[in-house]
């Protein structure tokens, strides 16, 4: 006895006893599982689909992919089981650091491994400049590279390289609601991302470095750190660090934010500095953190693979301009940013994935 406009249709914000109830059934019919939440349904169900769709499209998935050597990648497929359609969606999948074809359950999850893949096999069909960046390092600067944590200046380089080539592939106008789906599409942006490959990973690599010395500062201060009631923000502090700087965070954090990471590492400075005379203050400031914390991992959580990660990502730097404006106001932020904008931001991530 309601009437809600077709585009308004939002079963999980009508009240529970509204809400439809989904079933998924087997191919004789049987009910399998039943529940309000259909995107709690897909997930639960998510690897038979996956295991279901490889074995009907096994004809079309690839190992070891070592060019783009077919001319056209299908967008979806179709194969028939027990009388039903099942669609499945191709996409290049990023194996280690090898490239292959898979059949995906989704467009979303075809979205996300295709980028990756076509990233990857970019970088295995261009010249690697890592030779030649290894080669351009100082001491000095090998001494501070020594303490990035991937391991080896080697490992270290080959992030910058996969943060390079995907800011190419976005700078080249594409991105994982695009991407390229054809030959001809792929060694046009092949050719374009080569050409500035080795001069944007130098550049790349000179703030890299940067943050490597930063956060190098920020462990000498979390050292430094010693009093009892020090020991819960030398906590926190270490938590975040951890969670901006660890092996992959060059490519994970993207080009186009990694400036900023400096000014988020000398915020941490700044409150082991200030927490000691002022603890009531550190700890209210911090409970705004974590309100906004809980609040996006909540939201990624119920959201799952539906929604856009560059925006999951976006809201993520804002709570780090938020821990900014806390406890380093006098650093600046990128943005005006406060509890409300970030609630805001997060409101209409949730309405988008709708």
């Amino acid at each position: 006895g309601i009437d809600i406009p077709r585009d308004a249709w939002q079963p999980d914000r009508l009240p529970d006893h509204l809400r439809p109830t989904y079933q998924v059934l087997d191919p004789a019919g049987q009910v399998l599982g039943s529940g309000k939440d259909l995107a709690a349904l897909q997930r639960q169900f998510a690897p038979q689909v996956t295991e279901t769709l490889q074995a009907l499209t096994a004809d079309l998935a690839r190992d070891g992919l070592a060019d783009w050597d077919f001319d056209e990648l299908a967008r979806s497929v179709r194969r028939e089981l027990n009388g039903n359609q099942l669609t499945g969606y191709p996409a290049l999948a990023e194996v280690a650091d090898t490239v292959a074809i898979r059949v995906l359950e989704s467009p979303a999850a075809q979205r996300q491994s295709h980028w990756a893949g076509t990233r990857r096999l970019l970088i295995n069909t261009i010249a690697s400049p890592v030779k030649q960046l290894i080669r351009g390092l100082d001491q000095r600067q090998r001494l501070t590279l020594s303490r990035a944590p991937h391991g080896s200046p080697a490992a270290l380089l080959a992030d910058c390289v996969a943060a390079t080539v995907d800011a190419s592939m976005r700078a080249a106008g594409l991105n994982p609601d695009s991407g390229v789906w054809t030959r001809t599409a792929f060694q046009q942006l092949r050719a374009e991302v080569a050409a500035e490959l080795p001069a944007n990973a130098a550049r790349l690599l000179t703030v890299v470095e940067q943050l490597i010395a930063a956060k190098q500062d920020v462990e000498v201060d979390l050292a430094a750190t010693a009093s009892p009631a020090g020991r819960v923000v030398q906590a926190e502090v270490r938590q975040q660090l951890d969670e901006l700087i660890y092996p992959g965070f060059v490519l994970d954090t993207g080009v186009g934010q990694l400036p900023q990471l400096r000014r988020y590492l000398r915020a941490m400075s700044q409150r082991l500095a200030d927490a000691p005379a002022n603890p009531a203050r550190d700890r209210d400031r911090q409970a705004q953190v974590e309100v906004v914390l809980r609040d996006l991992a909540e939201l990624r959580d119920k959201l799952a693979e539906r929604a856009d990660p560059d925006r999951l990502a976006a809201l993520r730097w804002m709570i780090e301009e938020f821990r900014v404006s806390l406890f380093a106001q006098q650093l600046g932020t990128a943005h005006p940013v406060s509890i409300p904008r970030i609630h805001r931001a997060m409101d209409e991530l949730e309405d988008a994935a709708r």
